[in-house]
């Protein structure tokens, strides 16, 4: 296989490295569609408050996707019994779970829009240092913490590195395009000069001649001139 490898050309190295870039670019591309048309819940947990009686501590959810997120069911469990929940902005929910009075609770909110937010509270008779959010679930996903990654980014930076190699292959193709008619244009040039030598024509008529057949070309048009010249002058003091 490494034989193989140290056989291929430049040309060919580019051409894989660019096929590996696109292929891996179209993965990318999908995997920013999906995760764009897609609800993302993130969750934080508040401070905790001290109260007369009591404490309270919040959990705000939200939802950094671009889709409806439903069902979404939160459990917690606390140290202490809970007195009381209440959502703002005002949502129902509904109980899945424990009940008002005990430690362990599962509650279920019907669905948070995209870029929107609610906050939990949750009354308790002590403060509690350790975390009490068991799990959040919605949609068959697990909520998560922390913002979302920015997968456009990804993208612009992957771009960024792709830039040059895919400038790299496409000039190199141009070059390589323009090099072959170079060569053909040098076979022209000659076969021109000797059919000017033939005739039995001059310099001038060359000139002339030669203007008309490259008017088109542009690509070392003064290195194709000199070769003709070149060759007439040759074959003029051969007789």
């Amino acid at each position: 296989m490494e034989k193989d490898c140290d056989k291929l050309t430049k040309a060919q190295k580019i051409t894989v490295i660019v096929t590996i870039g696109v292929v891996f670019l179209g993965l990318l591309l999908q995997l920013l569609v999906r995760t764009w048309y897609s609800s993302d819940i993130r969750y934080e947990r508040g401070t905790y408050y001290k109260l007369k009686e009591g404490a309270v501590v919040s959990c705000k959810l939200r939802n950094f996707g671009h889709k409806t997120a439903n069902s979404i069911r939160v459990s917690v469990k606390f140290n202490s019994n809970i007195s009381d929940v209440q959502i703002a902005p005002f949502t129902k929910y509904i109980i899945l779970s424990g009940k008002i009075g005990e430690k362990e609770l599962v509650i279920e909110i019907e669905r948070i829009v995209p870029s929107s937010q609610v906050t939990i509270f949750y009354a308790t008779q002590n403060l509690q240092e350790e975390p009490f959010i068991e799990k959040i679930e919605y949609d068959d996903n697990i909520a998560k913490t922390g913002k979302p990654v920015l997968w456009f980014l990804l993208l612009v930076l992957f771009g960024y590195a792709l830039t040059p190699f895919l400038f790299r292959f496409i000039l190199y193709k141009r070059l390589d395009k323009k090099i072959d008619e170079f060569y053909k244009n040098i076979e022209e040039a000659v076969n021109l000069a000797y059919s000017i030598k033939e005739k039995g024509l001059d310099e001038e008529e060359l000139d002339e001649k030669f203007a008309l057949k490259f008017k088109n070309v542009t690509f070392r048009i003064k290195s194709l001139k000199r070769i003709a010249v070149t060759v007439l002058d040759n074959l003029k003091r051969r007789g």
